[in-house]
């Protein structure tokens, strides 16, 4: 498998910054950069899966989104409190119906989006580096793979190669202590 690329802290502040500014400009069509970017990033979600999204799929009381992803397969994705408040504020200022596309954009234009940012960016890297995150931060591979929907762990295990060493060797050993 190749090497998995995922965006440091600074590329992130950077992204986050300039989409943030960008939706500032009052452009014509007021598309939620900022919105997508922090989306993509703190979920975990496919690009098809963010463009498949429609008000009913969020639960907001219990901060969760049902995504029918890859291969139709279905599972629930855990967001954080910022995400579900800036879903809610969107669903709410754009008047979207609960069986309306929250994002209906096509997953191209959500890739050039980002190449506007750094021609060698796309969106696959938020979801790399939010496995990433989640890794160093929550160290379960088990709930790294729910969020993904992977079926396979060894899919999964395949992030631990973006750690160094000896933090793979620990998120490792604990799995081994889980069976």
């Amino acid at each position: 498998m190749s090497e998995r690329r995922y965006l440091g802290d600074s590329e992130i502040n950077f992204l986050q910054t300039e989409s943030f500014v960008e939706n500032k400009r009052g452009r014509k069509r007021k598309v939620p950069y900022y919105l997508i970017i922090q989306t993509l990033l703190h979920t975990g979600l496919r690009v098809s899966e963010l463009c498949s999204l429609i008000p009913q799929d969020i639960n907001f009381s219990e901060r969760i989104i049902h995504v029918r992803g890859k291969g139709g397969n279905k599972r629930s994705v855990d967001i954080n409190t910022e995400i579900s408040s800036l879903l809610r504020l969107h669903i709410a200022n754009k008047k979207i119906k609960v069986k309306e596309k929250v994002f209906p954009y096509h997953r191209s234009s959500i890739n050039k989006m980002m190449q506007k940012y750094k021609e060698s960016w796309g969106p696959h890297m938020l979801r790399h580096t939010y496995a990433k995150k989640v890794l160093e931060n929550v160290g379960n591979i088990r709930f790294l793979q729910k969020q993904l929907g992977h079926k396979s762990l060894n899919t999964t295990a395949q992030y631990l190669k973006m750690l160094p060493f000896k933090k793979q060797k620990e998120l490792l050993e604990n799995l081994l202590d889980e069976e």
